[in-house]
């Protein structure tokens, strides 16, 4: 029952929406059958919205989708849309809440629903003033720019802080988190990874990282993935918190290609060694041992 509920909910949003605006073939805007203007452009799921507005001939309104977006794992696409006023020398930006297929959706939630409307003389100014009120370009700098702020925390520690350990120590193994050191690992570790020396002798395994496998169900999808932590030489705390792991990288059970690994260092995919026969801890074998490969654990 609750499949069928959230594709209803999803479909809702799609259907037909309820406003005064129509746009005919070749582009005229009308607001209750009354023609307010004319329309350029596209909006759909698969392209890239960008739309103009006129009248009389006269642009009053560019409106263009734009979006910030990074391939690791923490921070999610960010889209938003620039809006310009070239009458009134106003350029803003807001926040995308949807993704918009059809004109018609466009204009009733980004802009009536931020106070703007078409009229047959254009635009009212106090109307402009009320969107312009509404613009979000600091938030969308400072979430951009908190997410740019810990890639660059990430790859810096990542070269220049992990455990030193000397050169023979080349080999590794995984291991069930001892009890005496769960204080210290991150929340939910469920295996910890220890260099080993090939040499003969005693020579103790170094801890230098953690692994946390995830898996959440629901009624309509699995997410399933592990996040691999690298030990940090010196603990350090950045932006108030205080770090003694770091992520290294992330797979995902989910993703088509299994034969890869994202790596938080070089802040892409790397090549991993992957079989239709590999069991669950296979593939997290292989993955530790690609990051290791490549130097980055």
């Amino acid at each position: 029952m609750k499949k069928y509920l959230v594709v209803i909910v999803v479909l809702s949003f799609f259907a037909c929406v309820s406003t005064p605006y129509s746009i005919s073939d070749d582009g005229v805007l009308e607001k209750d059958k009354t023609p307010v203007g004319k329309v350029e452009g596209e909006v759909g799921l698969m392209v890239t919205d960008e739309l103009s507005f006129f009248n009389e001939g006269e642009e009053i309104l560019r409106v263009k989708e734009q979006s910030w977006e990074s391939p690791y794992p923490d921070f999610k696409r960010q889209s938003y849309y620039k809006l310009n006023f070239p009458k009134h020398s106003e350029e803003i930006y807001l926040k995308n809440r949807y993704g918009y297929n059809n004109e018609k959706k466009l204009i009733k939630y980004l802009l009536n629903d931020n106070g703007l409307n078409f009229y047959k003389d254009g635009l009212k100014d106090e109307e402009v003033k009320t969107i312009v009120s509404k613009n979000s370009a600091e938030d969308i700098h400072n979430d951009t720019t908190r997410a740019n702020e810990y890639i660059e925390f990430y790859q810096d520690v990542l070269a220049n802080n992990r455990v030193e350990f000397p050169d023979h120590y080349n080999q590794f193994s995984l291991a069930s988190p001892p009890y005496e050191l769960k204080e210290s690992l991150p929340p939910n570790t469920t295996q910890v990874i220890f260099r080993k020396s090939e040499k003969e002798g005693d020579f103790d395994p170094i801890l230098v990282g953690a692994i946390v496998y995830f898996k959440k169900e629901s009624s309509v999808s699995v997410e399933e993935n592990i996040t691999i932590y690298s030990k940090l030489d010196s603990p350090l705390t950045f932006k108030g918190d205080l770090y003694k792991f770091v992520k290294a990288a992330y797979l995902d059970f989910g993703n088509a290609r299994k034969e890869e690994i994202f790596a938080y260092q070089p802040g892409e995919m790397i090549e991993m060694q992957y079989s239709l026969d590999f069991k669950k801890s296979d593939i997290i074998y292989n993955a530790v041992k690609a990051l290791k490969t490549k130097y980055y654990l």
